[in-house]
């Protein structure tokens, strides 16, 4: 007969989440596109601690290469917000801004309710940085937007874009 602290041991180490790596590290890649200039994506790989965000995952990946750079302004409100991606500056004259997608590792494409201050990223899953265009608020709330996995491409519905006052990054 097995003993009950044995099993609520083996329970528990089946409950785990997976998530984890022998360090307690979670990596991810990071994917940053520029549809509007047709420029090739760029990925690169980080981690961050378990249950870490985002924010540190792109410091650690800026200070571990000199191909990564990003700038950030801290909202008192709504924290941090992505300004510039390798150089490439937002700009709210030409409604133009990063946005904040992630790949899940099923394949799906969503964009994330939580900016780089909050979001978590899960266990081999691909945040893409994506410089775009907010839409016209008086324009149709719904979108489809077709992002490139290097497998080839694919739609999915992504709900309404942020408009201007309303970013999420």
């Amino acid at each position: 007969m097995t003993p009950p602290a044995l099993l609520s041991a083996a329970l528990l180490l089946l409950l785990l989440p997976a998530t984890l790596t022998d360090d307690g590290l979670v990596p991810f890649s990071v994917v940053v596109q520029n549809r509007l200039l047709g420029a090739t994506p760029r990925a690169y790989i980080t981690h961050v601690k378990y249950r870490g965000i985002l924010l540190g995952g792109l410091k650690r990946l800026m200070n571990s290469t000199n191909t990564f750079r990003f700038t950030y302004t801290e909202n008192q409100d709504y924290g941090p917000y992505l300004e510039s991606v390798n150089g490439l500056a937002r700009n709210d004259d030409d409604r133009t801004y990063w946005e904040l997608l992630v790949k899940m590792t099923n394949g799906r494409i969503v964009r994330t309710e939580a900016g780089i201050g909050c979001y978590i990223p899960s266990e081999n899953e691909q945040v893409i940085l994506n410089f775009t265009r907010w839409e016209d608020p008086s324009a149709e709330s719904g979108i489809s937007n077709v992002v490139d996995d290097h497998d080839g491409a694919f739609s999915t519905e992504l709900g309404p874009r942020p408009h201007r006052g309303q970013h999420q990054s």
